[in-house]
C-alpha cells in the first residue's frame, strides 16, 4: 500500500523528468543559437551570457514557443504538449487536486496511480526533447567537422 512517502518519492521522479526536458530543449535552443551565429566548435564558443540566462531561467512553455518559432518542424509534436499539460498540472495543481487524500491509504493510492500517470506523459515527451537534442548536437558536430577540414 503506498504511504505518504511514496507519494512525494512519485512526485520527484516527475519533477526530475520535467526538468530533464526543460533541460534538453535549453540545449537545442542554445546549439541553434551556435548554429545561427556560425560557431562550430562548441569549445571555443563563449555565448552571450543574456542568452544563457535566458535560456536557464526559460518555462518549459517559454521554451516550446521559442523552439516552435525557431522551427518549421513538420511531424508529430503531440508529446511535448502534452508533457507540458503533465509538468503544468504537477507544479501548479497536483496537491491543490489532491488536497486531503495524502491523510488516507485510498488516497494515496489515488495519489501514487495519478503521479504514474504524470510520468508517462511526460517521459514521452522527454524522449522526443532527448532525440531532438541529440539530432541538433549531431548536426553541430558535423557541421564542425566539415568547417576544420576547409579551414
Amino acid at each position: 500500500m503506498p504511504t505518504r512517502d511514496d507519494v512525494y518519492r512519485e512526485f520527484g521522479k516527475a519533477a526530475e523528468i520535467a526538468q530533464a526536458i526543460e533541460y534538453d530543449l535549453g540545449r537545442v535552443l542554445l546549439v541553434h543559437e551556435g548554429i545561427e551565429q556560425r560557431v562550430y566548435v562548441l569549445d571555443a564558443w563563449e555565448p552571450d551570457r543574456a542568452f544563457m540566462d535566458a535560456v536557464q531561467h526559460n518555462t518549459l512553455g517559454r521554451s516550446l514557443r521559442k523552439f516552435r518559432l525557431n522551427y518549421n518542424l513538420v511531424g508529430d509534436f503531440s508529446p511535448l504538449d502534452d508533457a507540458l499539460e503533465a509538468r503544468n498540472s504537477l507544479a501548479h495543481r497536483f496537491f491543490l487536486q489532491h488536497f486531503n487524500e495524502i491523510e488516507t491509504d485510498d488516497g494515496c493510492v489515488a495519489m501514487v496511480a495519478h503521479l504514474e500517470e504524470i510520468q508517462r506523459r511526460l517521459w514521452r515527451g522527454h524522449q522526443l526533447t532527448r532525440s531532438m537534442a541529440e539530432f541538433f548536437i549531431e548536426r553541430l558536430e558535423s557541421l564542425s567537422r566539415v568547417h576544420s577540414q576547409e579551414g
